[in-house]
């Protein structure tokens, strides 16, 4: 993201916040909305979403927008890409201070003589899976990154006219995980 603000920051801005404050503004009706159409807008923005403000041509910012993915850790309510596990015996990588830490996420460690121990196998996740808050960070702090950030253009607005870029939304809002437990 911040590589998308610093490639676009001398022709636009972005705007990221609580979704229904963006709404809001924009406004959530024809009969609030600040300009004509800008409530069609406000009804796109659900999930990890913000809004560009540029004078570029649509053609220019998508691709901008498509040359700025990279690889980022998975969060909770994401997808496990791969299997981790992790042997029993010494950790390695990990200071003696994060033992409690390693220990309240559900590893079953133990500090030796300063050094962390695993006191057998553990699977951190399994491929497919949906990751809880836990495992999502000990998968970042084994260093896996399991996510990948991009951005999409779901729809224009120039002058009153409003255009819709992307029909079938594909960018789904990442679920609470508690609303996950309680689908199953």
């Amino acid at each position: 993201m911040q590589e998308l603000r610093e490639r676009l920051k001398t022709c636009s801005r972005i705007f990221m916040g609580k979704n229904k404050i963006m709404q809001l503004a924009l406004g959530n009706t024809p009969e609030t909305e600040a300009h004509p159409n800008l409530s069609r807008v406000a009804q796109k923005i659900v999930g990890y979403c913000g809004l560009l403000f540029t004078n570029e041509k649509k053609e220019y910012i998508s691709k901008i927008i498509s040359e700025c993915e990279d690889d980022n850790y998975a969060r909770a309510g994401f997808k496990a890409t791969k299997t981790i596990t992790l042997t029993a015996g010494p950790l390695e990588g990990f200071l003696p201070s994060q033992e409690p830490l390693l220990r309240s996420l559900g590893l079953p460690s133990l500090l030796k003589k300063g050094v962390i121990e695993l006191q057998g196998n553990y699977t951190v996740c399994k491929e497919g899976e949906v990751l809880s808050p836990e495992q999502a960070k000990l998968v970042a702090l084994l260093g896996e990154k399991m996510a990948k950030f991009h951005a999409d253009i779901v729809c224009c607005w120039h002058d009153g006219v409003f255009e819709e870029l992307i029909t079938n939304d594909t960018s789904v809002p990442i679920p609470n995980y508690e609303e996950l437990q309680n689908s199953d």
